[in-house]
């Protein structure tokens, strides 16, 4: 399977909340992973209150799904 579509974010955590941040994403891991039509899921940290999201989907639907409000 060719992986085509993908999300990447950028967070900016609040002054002296980066570590509630990456207490966050590494919470959610495991429930975007889950997700319908998700391939991978990635976090990773830049600096301390900067981190990013990298997620790829098996179809542009399931990419609109992620990124669409609930």
């Amino acid at each position: 399977m060719a992986v085509k579509f993908g999300v990447l974010a950028l967070l900016e955590a609040m002054p002296n909340k980066g570590e509630d941040l990456a207490e966050l994403l590494q919470s959610a891991r495991s429930l975007a992973a889950a997700e319908a039509g998700t391939v991978t899921w990635s976090s990773f940290k830049i600096d301390d209150t900067t981190y990013g999201v990298f997620d790829t989907f098996e179809s542009a639907e399931a990419r609109e799904i992620r990124v669409s409000p609930r």
